[in-house]
Protein backbone atom coordinates (compact mmCIF):
# COMPACT_ATOMS: atom_id res chain seq x y z
CA UNK A 1 0.00 0.00 0.00
CA UNK A 2 1.29 3.69 -0.67
CA UNK A 3 2.64 5.75 2.41
CA UNK A 4 -0.54 7.70 2.32
CA UNK A 5 -2.75 5.47 2.39
CA UNK A 6 -4.86 4.16 5.25
CA UNK A 7 -4.09 0.77 6.20
CA UNK A 8 -7.22 -1.76 5.49
CA UNK A 9 -9.17 1.40 4.68
CA UNK A 10 -10.85 1.67 0.72
CA UNK A 11 -8.68 3.76 -1.68
CA UNK A 12 -11.33 6.69 -1.80
CA UNK A 13 -11.03 7.84 2.30
CA UNK A 14 -9.31 10.77 2.86
CA UNK A 15 -6.76 9.39 3.73
CA UNK A 16 -6.60 7.54 0.69
CA UNK A 17 -4.14 7.69 -2.24
CA UNK A 18 -3.70 11.57 -3.18
CA UNK A 19 -4.96 11.24 -6.80
CA UNK A 20 -8.38 10.07 -5.97
CA UNK A 21 -8.54 13.21 -3.31
CA UNK A 22 -7.26 15.33 -5.77
CA UNK A 23 -10.27 14.38 -8.33
CA UNK A 24 -12.20 14.21 -5.69
CA UNK A 25 -11.66 17.91 -4.82
CA UNK A 26 -11.62 18.53 -8.67
CA UNK A 27 -14.87 16.95 -8.45
CA UNK A 28 -16.57 19.22 -5.77
CA UNK A 29 -15.48 22.11 -7.00
CA UNK A 30 -16.59 21.85 -10.39
CA UNK A 31 -20.46 20.54 -8.58
CA UNK A 32 -20.19 23.50 -6.41
CA UNK A 33 -19.65 25.90 -9.40
CA UNK A 34 -22.74 23.50 -11.47
CA UNK A 35 -25.33 23.91 -8.68
CA UNK A 36 -24.44 27.50 -7.24
CA UNK A 37 -25.81 30.80 -8.48
CA UNK A 38 -23.49 33.37 -9.33
CA UNK A 39 -26.21 35.59 -10.22
CA UNK A 40 -27.44 35.87 -6.76
CA UNK A 41 -23.91 37.00 -5.57
CA UNK A 42 -23.72 39.92 -8.14
CA UNK A 43 -25.09 42.67 -5.70
CA UNK A 44 -22.14 41.50 -3.24
CA UNK A 45 -19.44 41.40 -5.43
CA UNK A 46 -17.41 44.44 -7.02
CA UNK A 47 -17.92 44.08 -10.84
CA UNK A 48 -14.27 43.32 -11.22
CA UNK A 49 -14.70 40.09 -8.16
CA UNK A 50 -17.83 39.46 -9.96
CA UNK A 51 -16.35 39.12 -13.70
CA UNK A 52 -13.87 36.88 -12.30
CA UNK A 53 -16.45 34.28 -10.24
CA UNK A 54 -18.46 34.46 -13.29
CA UNK A 55 -15.69 33.51 -15.49
CA UNK A 56 -14.36 30.39 -12.93
CA UNK A 57 -18.02 29.18 -12.74
CA UNK A 58 -18.56 28.83 -16.24
CA UNK A 59 -15.05 27.18 -16.45
CA UNK A 60 -15.56 24.29 -13.44
CA UNK A 61 -19.02 24.53 -15.06
CA UNK A 62 -18.17 23.51 -18.52
CA UNK A 63 -15.28 20.99 -17.18
CA UNK A 64 -18.22 19.09 -15.33
CA UNK A 65 -18.69 16.22 -16.91
CA UNK A 66 -14.96 15.89 -17.84
CA UNK A 67 -14.08 16.06 -14.27
CA UNK A 68 -17.12 13.74 -13.20
CA UNK A 69 -15.65 10.99 -15.92
CA UNK A 70 -11.99 11.46 -14.55
CA UNK A 71 -12.88 10.96 -10.97
CA UNK A 72 -14.88 7.90 -12.10
CA UNK A 73 -12.47 5.77 -14.02
CA UNK A 74 -10.20 6.77 -11.30
CA UNK A 75 -12.98 5.16 -8.73
CA UNK A 76 -13.59 2.05 -10.57
CA UNK A 77 -10.34 1.58 -10.92
CA UNK A 78 -9.13 1.69 -7.41
CA UNK A 79 -12.17 -0.22 -6.18
CA UNK A 80 -11.27 -3.18 -8.38
CA UNK A 81 -7.69 -2.55 -6.97
CA UNK A 82 -8.65 -2.74 -2.89
CA UNK A 83 -11.24 -5.82 -3.21
CA UNK A 84 -8.61 -7.48 -5.86
CA UNK A 85 -10.76 -8.21 -8.44
CA UNK A 86 -10.44 -7.99 -12.34
CA UNK A 87 -14.32 -7.98 -12.58
CA UNK A 88 -16.10 -5.22 -14.12
CA UNK A 89 -17.54 -2.93 -11.67
CA UNK A 90 -20.13 -1.08 -12.26
CA UNK A 91 -22.21 1.18 -9.53
CA UNK A 92 -25.67 1.61 -9.53
CA UNK A 93 -27.47 4.74 -8.14
CA UNK A 94 -30.84 4.80 -6.66
CA UNK A 95 -32.67 7.92 -7.54
CA UNK A 96 -36.01 8.50 -5.85
CA UNK A 97 -38.52 10.96 -7.42
CA UNK A 98 -39.80 14.07 -6.09
CA UNK A 99 -42.94 13.90 -6.06
CA UNK A 100 -44.69 12.95 -9.44
CA UNK A 101 -41.46 15.11 -11.37
CA UNK A 102 -38.94 12.81 -12.74
CA UNK A 103 -36.98 15.85 -13.82
CA UNK A 104 -33.48 15.29 -11.44
CA UNK A 105 -33.53 11.86 -13.01
CA UNK A 106 -33.54 13.13 -16.53
CA UNK A 107 -30.90 15.83 -15.52
CA UNK A 108 -28.42 13.12 -13.39
CA UNK A 109 -28.53 10.48 -16.47
CA UNK A 110 -27.78 13.22 -19.08
CA UNK A 111 -24.99 14.92 -17.03
CA UNK A 112 -23.27 11.89 -14.80
CA UNK A 113 -22.35 9.48 -17.82
CA UNK A 114 -20.19 7.02 -17.55
CA UNK A 115 -19.67 3.65 -18.96
CA UNK A 116 -19.58 1.85 -14.92
CA UNK A 117 -22.79 4.43 -13.72
CA UNK A 118 -26.04 3.42 -13.73
CA UNK A 119 -29.33 5.00 -12.29
CA UNK A 120 -32.68 3.20 -11.43
CA UNK A 121 -35.97 4.83 -10.57
CA UNK A 122 -37.15 3.97 -7.08
CA UNK A 123 -40.69 3.38 -6.60
CA UNK A 124 -40.47 6.22 -3.77
CA UNK A 125 -42.59 5.62 -0.63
Amino acid sequence: MGADQDEGGPPWVVSGPRGIRDRWRALSAALAAVSSSVEARRALLDPEAYALELEEHHAWASRFPEVFRDFMDLLVEEYARWVGTRATTVFVVVVEPWGESTDHFDLAARVLLHPRLAFVIGGGA
